[in-house]
């Protein structure tokens, strides 16, 4: 389900967290792991930026969405990149 909506940015997890085993650890690791990096560029979680959904796609990945209060912010982090763990 990807989006159009220019507030939101989706994450594969496993491409954001070094653990694979189980449901939710992963996810919560993603979300450490990307809230961090976001973070050292002074972009905050709850002031900027939420989580909006995770969903498993077609491919079964788990996704995680979040959305950006400003689609402009969102685009700064689109170009700035968050960095993959295995990068």
């Amino acid at each position: 389900m990807a989006t159009n909506n220019p507030h939101r940015l989706e994450f594969i997890v496993s491409e954001h967290s070094v653990y694979t085993e189980g449901e939710t650890f992963p996810v919560w690791d993603c979300i450490a792991n990307i809230v961090h990096q976001l973070t050292s560029i002074r972009i905050f979680y709850g002031q900027d930026y939420g989580i909006a959904e995770s969903y498993v796609s077609k491919k079964g990945q788990r996704i995680m969405v979040l959305e950006f209060k400003e689609a402009e912010t969102a685009m700064i982090v689109k170009l700035h990149g968050v960095k993959k763990v295995n990068e």
